[in-house]
């Protein structure tokens, strides 16, 4: 099947839509809206039309779109997770520490 008849089929499957909607909700993702859904459709058939491939069979292609999607959403929620908060938790090793000295000679001794 041609990518632009498997894109119009992609949009079109609501059904299919929330299916993979329920699929990735017990992954902890979710979609606002199925507008959102639609997007990440587009995203991915530009790919593969970037990547050359014009023709793909649908459970393939299916397949490979969810794959897909779920490593973009997976990396996506690293970045958001690493980068929400300057806090750190109360377990961690490398906390901070305050340090009241302002110059060398604040030192009692030399380290």
């Amino acid at each position: 099947m041609s990518i632009e008849e498997l894109e119009v089929s992609f949009i079109e499957a609501t059904a299919w839509k929330e299916d993979v909607k329920i699929l990735l909700a017990k992954e902890k993702t979710e979609f606002r809206e199925i507008e959102e859904f639609d997007d990440y459709i587009y995203q991915f058939f530009l790919y593969l039309r970037t990547s050359g491939i014009m023709q793909k069979e649908e459970i393939d292609c299916r397949n490979h779109f969810i794959n897909w999607l779920k490593k973009l959403l997976v990396k996506t929620e690293k970045t958001t997770r690493k980068y929400a908060s300057n806090t750190q938790g109360p377990n961690n090793r490398r906390g901070s520490i305050k340090v009241d000295a302002i110059s060398t000679t604040d030192y009692e001794a030399p380290f």
